[in-house]
């Protein structure tokens, strides 16, 4: 933890580098920065597994290690296991007020349908939790908290030359606040996965706004495993309390081909970006006149 003169204030020893499966760990902060959830896989696990036929895999438990930090002072809030499998509760990210999403696929008609995905929203490790939506609703998941009482849902939908990219503004009581289908051919930044998607997204810690990088693709086939060409299209810049997007940088008005970094000030009044030279660019988000808070 440094001052803002890069004066070291403190340090936390992580277990990643000696316990962890390479590159099988995730580090998601909140949106304001307060807290850090690190999530990993045991090296043991992956010895465990060694040598057994993919099957398996369908059976057998893994484990994630979870550590939830506190980033203001460097403590460890919570450290807990828990059991990865296909009805089992799968982690997700955590908001400023240490409230944490997680999901799993329903195995009883009597709270959802068999194998939708249902998702909770509560206080880690063990609550109280309470239902925030199930897939039964087309706009429910996981996503990225945006605020204290926004997530940021995104997914792609149809095949091949017909896949667009979906978004959704959710509440976490499960109201649907705003969402957007755009044209086929574009999708966020660095592709789509539950990582890259993170990326592909900045939020600025005062949780009022969010940026979207967005790439045009052409051509490519998934049915056939074969990539499309892509380019950097634009940059969007939503404003959660009017409900609206106000700010889109053109990549190549710019001369913008590839985006290596991309953030938002704490009151999403700037934006910055790395541009595919290692500059740093910076441009100024207009103001929106007489926003409509989300109750």
């Amino acid at each position: 933890l440094y001052s803002p003169e890069l004066d070291l204030l403190g340090k936390l020893d992580i277990p990643l580098g000696r316990e962890s499966v390479k590159d099988h760990w995730h580090a998601g902060p909140s949106p304001g920065g307060r807290y850090l959830l690190l999530e990993y896989e045991p090296e043991t696990d992956e010895k465990r597994f060694a040598g057994l036929p993919a099957s398996a895999y369908e059976t057998l438990e893994s484990e994630e290690h979870i550590e939830w930090i506190n980033l203001e002072n460097l403590d460890v809030v919570e450290r807990w296991t828990t059991k990865i499998c296909v009805h089992c509760t799968w982690p997700g990210p955590i908001s400023d007020e240490g409230m944490m999403q997680n999901y799993r696929l329903s195995d009883s008609k009597d709270e959802a349908p068999p194998n939708s995905t249902i998702v909770n929203i509560g206080r880690p490790p063990n609550g109280p939790w309470h239902l925030m939506c199930s897939s039964s609703d087309s706009h429910c998941g996981p996503g990225q908290f945006v605020n204290n009482e926004a997530i940021l849902r995104m997914q792609l939908t149809g095949q091949d030359k017909n896949v667009k990219l979906w978004i959704g503004l959710i509440s976490i009581r499960g109201e649907l606040l705003y969402q957007q289908t755009f044209p086929k051919g574009e999708i966020q930044r660095e592709g789509f996965s539950s990582l890259s998607a993170e990326r592909a997204v900045s939020i600025s810690s005062g949780g009022r706004r969010f940026a979207l990088g967005l790439l045009k693709v052409k051509g490519g086939s998934a049915s056939l495993d074969i990539g499309g060409h892509s380019s950097m299209d634009r940059v969007m810049v939503f404003d959660l309390p009017s409900h609206k997007w106000v700010y889109s940088l053109d990549a190549k008005a710019q001369s913008t081909k590839s985006i290596s970094g991309m953030a938002l000030s704490p009151d999403g009044s700037l934006l910055g970006l790395i541009n595919q030279d290692g500059v740093l660019e910076l441009y100024r988000v207009p103001e929106t006149p007489n926003p409509r808070l989300i109750q």
